[in-house]
Protein backbone atom coordinates (compact mmCIF):
# COMPACT_ATOMS: atom_id res chain seq x y z
CA UNK A 1 0.00 0.00 0.00
CA UNK A 2 2.91 2.17 0.62
CA UNK A 3 4.56 1.51 -2.02
CA UNK A 4 1.96 2.81 -5.01
CA UNK A 5 1.86 5.95 -2.32
CA UNK A 6 5.99 6.54 -2.15
CA UNK A 7 5.86 5.41 -6.30
CA UNK A 8 3.54 8.84 -6.81
CA UNK A 9 5.77 10.95 -4.35
CA UNK A 10 9.22 9.99 -5.72
CA UNK A 11 8.37 10.38 -9.54
CA UNK A 12 7.80 14.08 -8.61
CA UNK A 13 10.67 14.92 -7.05
CA UNK A 14 12.62 12.26 -9.55
CA UNK A 15 11.70 15.20 -12.04
CA UNK A 16 13.46 17.42 -10.03
CA UNK A 17 16.48 15.54 -9.64
CA UNK A 18 17.57 15.86 -13.19
CA UNK A 19 18.45 19.69 -12.88
CA UNK A 20 21.07 19.22 -10.66
CA UNK A 21 24.17 21.27 -11.77
CA UNK A 22 27.14 19.91 -13.04
CA UNK A 23 30.20 21.55 -10.74
CA UNK A 24 29.52 22.30 -6.99
CA UNK A 25 31.05 25.70 -7.65
CA UNK A 26 28.32 27.10 -10.36
CA UNK A 27 25.11 25.06 -8.93
CA UNK A 28 23.10 26.80 -11.62
CA UNK A 29 20.33 26.04 -13.65
CA UNK A 30 20.88 25.96 -17.63
CA UNK A 31 18.03 25.58 -20.90
CA UNK A 32 19.98 23.66 -23.55
CA UNK A 33 23.36 24.72 -21.96
CA UNK A 34 22.66 27.72 -21.81
CA UNK A 35 21.92 30.51 -19.16
CA UNK A 36 18.82 31.80 -18.97
CA UNK A 37 16.92 34.18 -17.33
CA UNK A 38 13.13 34.02 -15.78
CA UNK A 39 11.66 30.37 -15.92
CA UNK A 40 12.57 27.32 -17.79
CA UNK A 41 10.48 23.66 -17.60
CA UNK A 42 10.67 20.16 -18.57
CA UNK A 43 8.43 16.44 -18.51
CA UNK A 44 10.89 13.88 -16.80
CA UNK A 45 9.14 10.01 -17.15
CA UNK A 46 10.15 6.85 -15.21
CA UNK A 47 8.96 4.59 -12.64
CA UNK A 48 9.03 5.18 -9.19
CA UNK A 49 8.28 2.69 -6.37
CA UNK A 50 7.14 2.78 -2.30
CA UNK A 51 8.14 0.10 -0.09
CA UNK A 52 11.20 -2.03 0.25
CA UNK A 53 13.42 -2.22 -2.78
CA UNK A 54 13.21 -6.60 -3.03
CA UNK A 55 10.47 -6.76 -1.08
CA UNK A 56 6.95 -5.52 -0.68
CA UNK A 57 6.56 -2.73 -3.19
CA UNK A 58 4.16 -0.96 -5.66
CA UNK A 59 5.00 1.75 -8.25
CA UNK A 60 3.81 3.25 -11.68
CA UNK A 61 4.73 4.91 -14.66
CA UNK A 62 4.70 8.57 -14.11
CA UNK A 63 5.59 12.17 -15.79
CA UNK A 64 6.64 14.88 -13.88
CA UNK A 65 7.13 17.94 -14.53
CA UNK A 66 9.85 20.45 -13.39
CA UNK A 67 10.22 24.42 -13.19
CA UNK A 68 13.53 25.93 -12.85
CA UNK A 69 14.69 29.74 -12.39
CA UNK A 70 17.33 30.92 -14.07
CA UNK A 71 20.64 32.30 -12.38
CA UNK A 72 20.01 30.30 -9.19
CA UNK A 73 20.34 26.35 -7.42
CA UNK A 74 16.34 26.74 -7.25
CA UNK A 75 13.91 25.06 -8.54
CA UNK A 76 10.29 23.08 -8.15
CA UNK A 77 8.29 20.11 -8.76
CA UNK A 78 4.96 21.22 -10.72
CA UNK A 79 3.33 18.01 -10.89
CA UNK A 80 2.82 14.61 -11.05
CA UNK A 81 1.10 11.99 -13.32
CA UNK A 82 0.92 8.69 -12.95
CA UNK A 83 -0.18 6.12 -16.13
CA UNK A 84 -2.47 4.13 -14.12
CA UNK A 85 -2.03 1.09 -17.25
CA UNK A 86 1.76 0.91 -16.18
CA UNK A 87 2.18 0.45 -12.41
CA UNK A 88 3.13 -3.09 -11.17
CA UNK A 89 3.20 -4.15 -7.27
CA UNK A 90 4.23 -7.39 -5.33
CA UNK A 91 3.34 -8.77 -2.19
CA UNK A 92 -0.28 -7.13 -0.63
CA UNK A 93 -0.04 -5.40 -4.28
CA UNK A 94 0.43 -7.84 -6.57
CA UNK A 95 -2.37 -7.66 -9.05
CA UNK A 96 -3.40 -4.41 -7.79
CA UNK A 97 -4.21 -1.58 -10.31
CA UNK A 98 -4.68 2.12 -9.21
CA UNK A 99 -7.98 3.36 -10.11
CA UNK A 100 -8.18 6.77 -9.27
CA UNK A 101 -5.17 9.33 -7.43
CA UNK A 102 -4.57 13.09 -6.14
CA UNK A 103 -1.45 14.96 -5.34
CA UNK A 104 -1.58 18.26 -2.95
CA UNK A 105 1.24 20.33 -1.43
CA UNK A 106 2.70 20.80 -5.35
CA UNK A 107 4.37 22.50 -6.47
CA UNK A 108 7.56 21.63 -4.01
CA UNK A 109 10.77 23.67 -3.48
CA UNK A 110 13.94 21.62 -4.40
CA UNK A 111 17.36 22.85 -4.13
CA UNK A 112 20.86 22.12 -5.54
CA UNK A 113 22.98 21.00 -2.66
CA UNK A 114 26.16 19.73 -4.52
CA UNK A 115 27.74 18.24 -7.50
CA UNK A 116 24.81 15.55 -8.93
CA UNK A 117 22.88 15.93 -6.22
CA UNK A 118 19.29 17.88 -5.83
CA UNK A 119 17.05 18.09 -2.24
CA UNK A 120 13.50 18.51 -1.12
CA UNK A 121 12.97 18.72 2.27
CA UNK A 122 10.71 20.37 4.55
CA UNK A 123 7.85 20.09 1.75
CA UNK A 124 4.51 17.70 2.38
CA UNK A 125 3.69 16.42 -0.61
CA UNK A 126 0.72 13.97 -0.15
CA UNK A 127 -0.26 11.58 -2.47
CA UNK A 128 -3.37 9.56 -1.96
CA UNK A 129 -4.42 6.30 -3.94
CA UNK A 130 -7.22 4.60 -4.19
CA UNK A 131 -7.00 0.98 -5.70
CA UNK A 132 -9.95 -1.27 -7.78
CA UNK A 133 -11.62 -3.68 -5.77
CA UNK A 134 -9.54 -6.93 -5.79
CA UNK A 135 -6.88 -5.57 -4.80
CA UNK A 136 -5.79 -6.75 -0.71
CA UNK A 137 -5.37 -2.46 0.06
CA UNK A 138 -8.05 -0.40 -0.41
CA UNK A 139 -5.91 2.71 -0.21
CA UNK A 140 -2.96 4.57 0.43
CA UNK A 141 -2.27 8.11 1.47
CA UNK A 142 1.60 8.70 1.11
CA UNK A 143 3.08 12.15 2.67
CA UNK A 144 6.58 13.14 1.79
CA UNK A 145 8.27 15.94 2.88
CA UNK A 146 12.37 15.02 2.31
CA UNK A 147 13.77 13.53 -1.27
CA UNK A 148 17.43 13.11 -2.53
CA UNK A 149 17.86 13.08 -6.28
CA UNK A 150 20.91 11.76 -7.37
CA UNK A 151 22.03 12.44 -11.31
CA UNK A 152 24.44 9.60 -11.09
CA UNK A 153 27.46 11.45 -12.20
CA UNK A 154 26.00 13.71 -14.65
CA UNK A 155 24.76 17.09 -14.82
CA UNK A 156 21.67 16.68 -17.47
CA UNK A 157 18.06 15.23 -17.08
CA UNK A 158 18.69 11.66 -18.36
CA UNK A 159 19.92 9.76 -15.93
CA UNK A 160 18.24 10.22 -12.06
CA UNK A 161 17.38 8.24 -9.25
CA UNK A 162 15.46 9.09 -6.49
CA UNK A 163 15.25 7.81 -2.63
CA UNK A 164 13.39 9.08 0.78
CA UNK A 165 10.92 8.33 2.84
CA UNK A 166 7.32 8.40 3.48
CA UNK A 167 4.84 8.03 6.46
CA UNK A 168 1.73 6.21 4.30
CA UNK A 169 -1.58 5.43 6.33
CA UNK A 170 -2.82 2.17 4.62
CA UNK A 171 -6.09 0.41 4.46
CA UNK A 172 -7.17 -2.67 3.91
CA UNK A 173 -10.17 -4.70 5.09
CA UNK A 174 -11.21 -1.85 6.58
CA UNK A 175 -8.08 -1.26 9.11
CA UNK A 176 -5.79 1.05 8.77
CA UNK A 177 -2.43 1.22 9.55
CA UNK A 178 0.68 3.74 9.76
CA UNK A 179 4.25 2.83 8.32
CA UNK A 180 7.25 4.41 7.26
CA UNK A 181 8.03 3.30 3.85
CA UNK A 182 11.13 3.89 1.34
CA UNK A 183 10.82 6.02 -1.84
CA UNK A 184 12.80 4.84 -4.60
CA UNK A 185 13.02 4.82 -8.55
CA UNK A 186 14.86 6.09 -11.79
CA UNK A 187 13.18 8.79 -13.84
CA UNK A 188 14.40 10.03 -17.12
CA UNK A 189 13.81 12.98 -20.12
CA UNK A 190 13.80 12.48 -23.12
CA UNK A 191 14.10 16.05 -24.31
CA UNK A 192 17.46 16.88 -21.81
CA UNK A 193 15.92 20.32 -21.57
CA UNK A 194 17.27 21.52 -18.56
CA UNK A 195 21.02 20.68 -16.53
CA UNK A 196 23.22 22.53 -14.79
CA UNK A 197 26.28 24.12 -15.17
Amino acid sequence: MLKKMTLLAGMALAAIAFAVPASASALEWTDNGAAFTGTASDTLSGFIAFGEPGGTEFGCVAEVGISATGGSANGSVTSFTPNTAECAGTGPFSGCELESDSTTGLPAAVSIVETSKLTMSNASIVIHNVYKPGCLIEKVTLTVSHLTFNLNGRSDLTDVTVEGLALAHITAGGVESTETVGVFGTVGTATDTLSVS
